[in-house]
């Protein structure tokens, strides 16, 4: 049994000038949480992969401005079911790598797929 959070918020603004002197402003604000479980299979002595399910949270925000007489701004939230798979590969004892993808949106949004990939390494902490 795994489980896996996952969270990012990136924000994307720009301001642009308009006719009168008056200036307008536009933000978007995206915020996700994955959460994930399942379970995990041992392939190999090399190899292990897991089969995930679970959820993934969205907030969006957007804000339009133009100053200094208006301000809307709108937030949606909504949640969505993902399936998943993640495989790790143990390379070298100190090397491995990790292959990580999922499908969402099959719930309140458009269908989309996520892969991440990763190569990690372990080391030793120098003695104090």
């Amino acid at each position: 049994m795994c489980c896996m959070p996952m969270a990012a918020t990136p924000t994307l603004s720009d301001t642009a000038s308009l006719p009168m002197g008056l200036k307008a402003r536009a933000k978007v604000t995206q915020s996700a949480l994955t959460l994930s479980g399942g379970y995990s299979l041992q392939l190999s002595p090399e190899d292990s992969q897991d089969v995930l399910a679970g959820v993934r949270w969205w907030s969006i925000r957007a804000t339009v401005q133009v100053q200094p007489w208006l301000q809307v701004q709108t937030k949606d939230t909504f949640a969505d079911p993902i399936v998943a798979v993640r495989w790790r590969h143990q390379v070298h004892p100190r090397w491995s790598t990790l292959v990580y993808a999922d499908v969402g949106g099959l719930g309140n949004s458009e269908c989309g797929v996520r892969v991440h990939m990763a190569v990690a390494g372990r080391g030793e902490l120098p003695a104090a």
